[in-house]
């Protein structure tokens, strides 16, 4: 018997002759006939059943030849192909063997003619042969909607189905949108630079967190926190922030001890980085390239006003369902391209080189959300429809091929380098800025800040402990130091026997000095920074300032300035406690030697040092006077001694506040007012040995 067909399971194709290229026309089977019949038939086997295997048989021709219809652009023939041979088919019925054989039918003599050598057809046609590729639809989430509503299954799966999709695109939208959030991404590398500057400037030189080798101050060795966060030293309890960003820069941009500022040439950080990227890329762009065949093997497919959908094969769709799923598509492909952006981003930020991977296969779980949800709560169903979908045949030249290939190649190259340029390479020379403010320039020191003195004093480490070129060593560099750091304004303002500023700010005798001179100067720009001014270079810059009580320094420099030179200015402050010299103090009473011992209220501003009463001593304590249960005893005080003048120091005698003489003064914060008022405060009368101490000198005889 014969029956059309292209093919069928049992047929042996030989690779070497291409017959699976050849279209099998038909298939002939011998059966035998007389006496052959009984040497046929074995033990069991009956005519009907023999019979019964060939409609079998038949059957299976007949579903191979329609599959294979539809198949048909990939089975026609190359010119050459000879259709002339035969295929032997042995279908085993029992334990005996049916031997038959296939022949081809003549091919369409429109384009095909026999070869006189060996009886072959051969295809005059000239035209190319149009090659497709199958597209199978993969088990994911995203796949759901394109057989929902068409797999037997119950409204149950349909509606966990429908749950499913909807959870997919929930979940990647959220986590693409955190991923790109500020939260996730955390400040830019650049924001280090900023605080590097800071910790060098302020905690990095700090003498309370300096490393003594023998617990004391007095040392023969001592390092800095500077020097021990930029050698990484494990012992550190302190800016380990610090010390773990050295760390960081050195491994990623491959820095040795040996040059600690400079990169090497190899740089591994950078190296893994561009590779964690390409890695990232290739995974997003395996996802777009996905995104796009599907869309492609989607427009395959007709559309009607209804789907058709049969044995695992579509043969129309609806418009509704196609819309549904170019929807889908356009989600999928924005989702996978937002998260290519915000992963390289992220891993560009990413300065850890041990993260760096981590931080990849990370992000690729993103991706992957999809798959999860399939295999893990797709019902098994559903599941079992797509695996088994029909591949959709799209067609593909040679020359789409290759333009593919460039572009694919470009995008990613594109995609790399472009995060290297505006990146990676940024990133790196941001480290290096970093790592120069954290450990550049000097770092054998270490300063210390005397509030009262509001002075900086330094320290050199890291010093051997002998010297024999004549400069002190650690350990006299750090007594020094120790006094220094614990010298009040007293003790600085006794350490200079001259009015800084008649002397050397203003044209005076020390004018010029190449030792005194710079260091007026410096203390000058400390005066300024303690008030909130830099560099400042004159004393006229800060007059407005002389009354604060946080100018200390400022009157110690600017004495002239700042009313210590003269014996006529508000006695508030003018006391070496609060920055004026004796030296300053001394030139004030030198200027009025030749007065007699006499009140005198007019034009010493006896009126001032009262209106300022309440700003100094609020200022002295740190407590607003104001709010104090005594400031209505000082009111009545301070108005009484504003009307009657010296003469009321005998009825109010006693600062009810400080609990000091007013004719003694308070050594810190103001002089005697027996400067002003010499007569009430009894100063006549004595001999000048016997003169008490707060009265002026003019009053000894």
């Amino acid at each position: 018997m014969s029956t059309p067909s292209n093919t069928n399971d049992n047929v042996d194709f030989d690779e070497n002759n291409d017959l699976s290229t050849q279209i099998v026309k038909s298939v002939a089977i011998e059966v035998p006939h007389g006496d052959n019949r009984a040497n046929f038939d074995g033990p069991g086997t009956s005519h009907a059943e023999l019979l019964a295997e060939i409609r079998r048989l038949f059957l299976r021709l007949e579903a191979v030849e329609s599959q294979l219809s539809r198949e048909s652009s990939e089975d026609e023939a190359y010119q050459g192909v000879d259709y002339t041979k035969a295929v032997e088919v042995e279908p085993t019925v029992g334990s005996r063997r049916m031997s038959g054989r296939s022949s081809l039918d003549s091919a369409p003599t429109k384009d095909k003619e026999m070869n006189g050598t060996d009886g072959s057809f051969v295809r005059k046609s000239n035209k190319k042969k149009e090659k497709t590729t199958p597209v199978r639809f993969e088990g994911s989430a995203w796949n759901i909607p394109l057989v929902i509503g068409l797999a037997d299954v119950g409204w149950m799966d349909t509606c966990s189905a429908a749950f499913i999709v909807l959870a997919n695109l929930g979940m990647q939208t959220a986590f693409s949108g955190l991923l790109i959030s500020e939260p996730f991404m955390g400040e830019s590398f650049d924001s280090n630079l900023e605080s590097a500057r800071i910790w060098r400037r302020s905690v990095a030189h700090d003498d309370a967190y300096i490393d003594l080798s023998g617990g004391t101050a007095v040392v023969d060795a001592c390092t800095g926190l500077v020097s021990r966060v930029c050698a990484v030293d494990g012992a550190l309890i302190l800016s380990n922030k610090q010390a773990t960003l050295v760390k960081q820069i050195n491994a990623f941009l491959g820095i040795n001890k040996a040059n600690p500022l400079t990169p090497q040439l190899f740089q591994p950080g950078v190296l893994l980085c561009i590779l964690c990227i390409l890695l990232w890329t290739l995974c997003v762009y395996k996802e777009i390239r996905g995104v796009w065949l599907f869309l492609e093997a989607t427009m395959q497919i007709p559309r009607a006003r209804c789907t058709s959908f049969q044995n695992y094969a579509f043969s129309q769709i609806s418009y509704r369902r196609y819309c549904l799923l170019l929807w889908t598509y356009a989600a999928r492909a924005a989702i996978a391209g937002w998260l290519l952006v915000a992963g390289v981003l992220w891993l560009a930020r990413t300065t850890s080189i041990t993260e760096l991977m981590l931080n990849a296969v990370a992000l690729n779980a993103i991706l992957a959300v999809d798959e999860f949800l399939f295999s893990c709560l797709t019902p098994i169903k559903i599941q079992h429809v797509i695996q088994t979908l029909d591949p959709i045949q799209v067609k593909y030249s040679r020359r789409r091929s290759q333009c593919e290939t460039v572009t694919h190649f470009t995008f990613i190259s594109a995609v790399v380098l472009l995060a290297y340029v505006l990146l990676v390479g940024p990133l790196t020379d941001t480290m290096q800025e970093v790592k120069r403010e954290l450990c550049g320039g000097n770092q054998t020191f270490v300063v210390t800040y005397n509030r009262d003195a509001q002075l900086t004093y330094g320290l050199v480490t890291n010093k051997a402990a002998a010297r024999n070129d004549g400069q002190l060593s650690t350990s006299e560099l750090a007594v020094n130091f120790e006094e220094d750091r614990t010298r009040g304004m007293s003790g600085e303002s006794s350490n200079w026997p001259f009015c800084i500023e008649t002397n050397l700010l203003m044209e005076g005798t020390l004018t010029g000095n190449a030792n005194l001179q710079p260091a007026a100067e410096v203390m000058l720009r400390n005066a300024g920074l303690a008030l909130g001014y830099q560099m400042v270079s004159d004393c006229a810059q800060l007059s407005h300032m002389c009354d604060s009580p946080n100018a200390s320094l400022l009157r110690l420099v600017c004495g002239a300035t700042c009313g210590c030179t003269d014996a006529v200015s508000s006695p508030f402050y003018k006391v070496p406690a609060q920055g004026c010299s004796q030296a300053c103090l001394q030139d004030a009473e030198d200027k009025l030697a030749n007065l007699t011992c006499e009140n005198n209220e007019t034009g010493r501003n006896w009126d001032t040092f009262w209106n300022t009463y309440e700003a100094a001593l609020t200022g002295y304590y740190g407590e607003e006077m104001t709010q104090t249960s005594v400031w209505n005893t000082v009111t009545s005080t301070v108005q009484g001694m504003l009307r009657h003048g010296c003469g009321y120091l005998e009825v109010e005698p006693q600062d009810f506040v400080t609990g000091v003489n007013w004719c003694e003064g308070l050594p810190d914060l103001f002089k005697p007012l027996a400067h002003i008022c010499p007569k009430t405060c009894g100063c006549n009368g004595f001999a000048a040995d016997e003169l008490p101490s707060y009265c002026p000198l003019r009053c000894g005889a």
